[in-house]
C-alpha cells in the first residue's frame, strides 16, 4: 500500500516535470494515470480494512462456538445420564412384572365369581353374563354366569357385538326389570361385555354401582391379557412392542403393590387399628398384624379369602345386614360404622369402619379398606356410666310412685285451698316428666346393653305408620298442626319388632310437633326402594344449626334454641330412635335449615 502511494508521487512529480517542458499530451496521460492508481490503493485500503473486522467477527463467532461446543457437551452428558437412569428403570421394571404374582385361571375365574356374587347381592338382579374377547380370535368368548344353567336364547348376539364394537351400551325392558347390555372398557379398549337383567327398575345410585362393577370386569381382564403379553416379552429379554405402557405394567402387577410399597406398608402395619384391604370382588389382598390376631388367621389365610365370608363368619351378620352395608358404602359414598366383639378370649369391642376405595383419575370404586379400632375400656366406662345411672332410676322409682300418688289424692281433697291445688298438679306433672323420663332411658340402656329382646316378625310398616299417626293427631290438632301422611296402598313387608319401630315412628312425630310453631304442617312419608323400605317425617319448624347435626343423636344432649326454651325434653328420644333402628339393620339420617324446618328419616331392609 506505501508502495503505491509512493509510484503514484512520482509519476505526479514526472507530470509536473513534463509539464514544465511543453509536453502537455503526456502530462494528462501522468495524470490519468495517477489518479487510477490513488483510487486503486483507496480501494485496497478499504478492503483491508473490511477484513479486519471480518477477522474480528470471525473470532468473535469462533469464541461463540466454542461455547456452544462446551454447553452440547454438557448436555450429552445429561442425556447420557438420563439414558441409563432409563435402562436402569426399564430393568426394574421388567424385573418387578416378572416377580409380580401371575393369575391363574382358577384365580381368574374365582374373581369372576365373586364379581357376579356381589352384584347379585348388592343389586335387584336375576342374571348375569360376562364375555371376554378372545385377543388371538377377536370373538367373544362366555366366561361367568349367573344361573349355570341359564341359556339366553332370547339374548340378541348382534347386540352384544355391537355393544363391544362400538363401546356403547344398551338397554331394553323386560317385564318389570330391563336387560342392560355394557361394554369392558379400559382405557378406551373395549375388553368384552357385561349383560344383566334386573327384577325391577334400579336407582341412579345402583347404576352407578353397576357402572363401577363393570370396570372393575374390565381391570380383570385387560390384566389376564397383558400377563400373557409381558410374560412371552419377558421370556425373550425384552418387553414386546410399545402398547405395554408403564402404566399397564402396574396395572398387573397391582395386587402385589400393597405389599411392595415400603413406606406406605410400614405405616399400615405400624398402625395399631386393624386394617384389612380387599378388591371390588371382595377378595384381601392386605391384612397387618393387629388385624390378623383378631381373627386368629395366618397371612397366608388371609390374603385371597373372600371378604364377604369374612364378615359374615366372624360377626355373625344376615345377608341382609351385609347387603344394606356394602350398599351403603358403594353407592353413597359414606364409611359403614359397626361395633363388633370378638373374643381374645374375653370379650373385646372393635368399632369396625368400612370405606371404598376410589380410583383419582377414573373416580370408579377400586375396592374396600376395613379399620378395626378397639373401644373396649370405652365401652367398659360406658358400661358403668350406664349402670349407675340404672340403678339410680331403679332407686328414683319408689319415691316418684308415692310422690305422684300423694299429689294424686291432694288434689281430691275438697277442703284444699286453690293455691295448695296448684301446688299439688304442678308436684304430680313434675313427677311423671321425670318417670317418663327414667323410662326412656332405662329402655335405651337396655337396648345399648343388649338386654332388650327383639321379636322380629313380618310387619306392615304402612300400617305401623297409620297407627301413630292416629295416636298423634290430636296431640297435633292442639298445638294447631296439620298432621299429613304420605303412604303408598302397596307397600313390601319388613321383618321387626312392631312395637319398637311403633315406638321410633311415635316419637320422631313427638318430635316434629313439640318442635314446630302452631299453624305449620308435619308429613309423615314412606317411600318403597329396591333394596329397603324409608321412612321420614318432615316438619316446617325452627331447624338445627349445622354444627349440632351429629349432635342429636347423643344421649341427654339437645339443641340450645330460643324458640323452645320453654319447651319440655329429656334428650333421650333420638338416641332410642337410633338404637332401635340399627339393631334392624337400617340407618338414621337427618336433613336440616335452620328457620325453614328438618327431616328425619330412618330405613329398614326388605325382606
Amino acid at each position: 500500500m506505501s508502495l503505491l502511494i509512493a509510484i503514484t508521487l512520482a509519476i505526479l512529480a514526472m507530470a509536473a516535470a513534463y509539464t514544465a517542458a511543453g509536453d502537455l499530451a503526456l502530462k494528462a496521460a501522468l495524470g490519468v494515470l495517477s489518479f487510477s492508481l490513488l483510487a486503486f490503493a483507496i480501494r485496497i485500503r478499504q478492503k483491508q480494512a473490511d477484513n479486519q473486522r471480518l477477522r474480528a467477527n470471525s473470532a468473535r463467532l469462533i469464541q461463540q462456538i466454542a461455547e456452544l461446543n462446551e454447553k452440547v457437551a454438557d448436555l450429552n452428558e445429561t442425556v447420557q445420564s438420563l439414558e441409563g437412569q432409563f435402562e436402569a428403570l426399564k430393568s426394574e421394571i421388567r424385573t418387578f412384572a416378572a416377580n409380580a404374582r401371575p393369575m391363574t385361571a382358577e384365580e381368574i375365574n374365582r374373581r369372576i365369581e365373586n364379581t357376579i356374587r356381589l352384584l347379585l347381592e348388592l343389586l335387584p338382579l336375576e342374571k348375569i353374563i360376562v364375555y371376554w374377547q378372545d385377543e388371538r380370535l377377536g370373538d367373544l368368548k362366555e366366561v361367568g354366569k349367573y344361573p349355570a344353567d341359564w341359556q339366553p336364547a332370547d339374548l340378541n348376539l348382534e347386540v352384544v357385538e355391537q355393544s363391544h364394537l362400538y363401546k356403547q351400551a344398551y338397554q331394553r325392558a323386560i317385564g318389570p326389570g330391563r336387560e342392560i347390555i355394557l361394554p369392558l372398557v379400559f382405557e378406551d379398549r373395549s375388553l368384552g361385555v357385561l349383560v344383566v337383567r334386573s327384577s325391577s327398575e334400579m336407582a341412579r345410585s345402583q347404576e352407578a354401582l353397576l357402572e363401577d362393577m363393570t370396570y372393575y370386569l374390565a381391570t380383570i381382564a385387560q390384566k389376564a391379557r397383558l400377563q400373557i403379553r409381558l410374560q412371552e416379552g419377558i421370556r425373550g429379554n425384552h418387553l414386546r412392542g410399545s402398547k405395554e405402557s408403564h402404566s399397564d405394567i402396574l396395572l398387573l402387577a397391582s395386587d402385589e403393590l400393597l405389599r411392595r410399597q415400603s413406606f406406605s406398608e410400614s405405616i399400615l402395619r405400624s398402625m395399631a387399628e386393624g386394617v384389612i384391604v380387599a378388591n371390588l370382588d371382595g377378595m384381601v389382598t392386605f391384612c397387618n398384624q393387629p388385624a390378623l390376631d383378631l381373627l386368629r388367621l395366618t397371612e397366608e389365610k388371609m390374603i385371597g379369602r373372600n371378604l364377604l365370608d369374612l364378615l359374615a363368619s366372624y360377626r355373625g351378620w344376615s345377608g341382609e345386614e351385609l347387603r344394606a352395608a356394602l350398599l351403603q358404602t358403594l353407592t353413597t359414598g359414606h364409611p359403614f360404622v359397626r361395633e363388633v366383639i370378638f373374643r381374645t378370649p374375653l370379650p373385646c369391642y372393635y368399632q369396625m369402619r368400612v370405606s371404598a376405595i376410589k380410583d383419582p383419575s377414573s373416580n370408579h370404586v377400586q375396592g374396600f379398606v376395613i379399620i378395626l379400632s378397639d373401644i373396649t375400656r370405652i365401652k367398659e366406662l360406658d358400661q358403668t356410666k350406664n349402670e349407675m345411672m340404672s340403678l339410680v332410676s331403679h332407686e328414683l322409682r319408689t319415691p316418684l310412685t308415692a310422690i305422684r300418688g300423694y299429689s294424686e289424692l291432694l288434689t281430691e281433697q275438697p277442703d284444699l285451698s286453690e293455691t295448695a291445688r296448684e301446688c299439688a298438679v304442678t308436684i304430680n306433672e313434675a313427677a311423671q316428666r321425670l318417670a317418663r323420663m327414667i323410662t326412656t332411658f332405662l329402655d335405651v340402656a337396655r337396648i345399648e346393653s343388649g338386654n332388650q329382646t327383639m321379636e322380629k316378625t313380618p310387619v306392615m310398616l304402612g300400617a305401623v305408620v297409620n297407627e301413630a299417626v292416629m295416636l298423634m293427631r290430636p296431640v297435633a290438632e292442639e298445638k294447631s298442626i296439620y298432621l299429613i301422611e304420605d303412604i303408598p296402598e302397596r307397600v313390601p313387608v319388613v321383618a321387626a319388632d312392631r312395637d319398637l319401630i311403633y315406638q321410633v315412628v311415635t316419637n320422631l312425630l313427638s318430635n316434629a310437633i313439640k318442635y314446630s310453631p302452631a299453624g305449620t304442617s308435619v308429613v309423615v312419608s314412606l317411600l318403597v326402594m329396591a333394596d329397603y323400605l324409608q321412612v321420614s317425617v318432615t316438619d316446617q319448624g325452627y331447624g338445627i344449626p349445622p354444627e349440632d347435626l351429629e349432635k342429636i343423636w347423643e344421649k341427654f344432649y339437645r339443641v340450645e334454641r330460643e324458640q323452645d326454651r320453654e319447651t319440655v325434653g329429656t334428650g333421650l328420644g333420638l338416641s332410642f330412635v337410633r338404637e332401635i333402628v340399627r339393631r334392624h339393620g337400617g340407618e338414621v339420617a337427618v336433613q336440616s335449615e335452620v328457620g325453614r324446618g328438618s327431616t328425619f328419616s330412618f330405613t329398614l331392609p326388605r325382606l
